[in-house]
């Protein structure tokens, strides 16, 4: 008997162009270029939401997501000063 597959999980990729006003501004205030993450994230969830849509965080993505997950405190002091300032505060 013949199989047949379907594939029903596929998401579309989430793309911010570089020159979008507030990636040149993330990449300003932390001094790190743009760039493509080669991951997953859930940010595909909320691109529909906002004219624009980053990922923007503390510390690496080599850190992130293991069992000893961890993130320098200067790298988180220095997030919360860009997303204060971002915010207006």
């Amino acid at each position: 008997m013949p199989l047949s597959v379907e594939m029903r999980l596929g998401l579309p990729a989430l793309y911010q162009s570089p020159d979008a006003p507030l990636v040149r501004q993330l990449a300003e205030w932390s001094g790190v270029a743009a760039a493509v993450a080669p991951y997953g994230t859930n940010a595909l969830c909320y691109s529909g939401l906002a004219r624009e849509t980053v990922v923007f965080g503390p510390g690496s993505i080599d850190q992130a997501h293991k069992a000893q997950e961890w993130v320098e405190v200067a790298e988180l002091e220095k997030a919360a000063e860009i997303y204060a300032r971002w915010l207006g505060e």
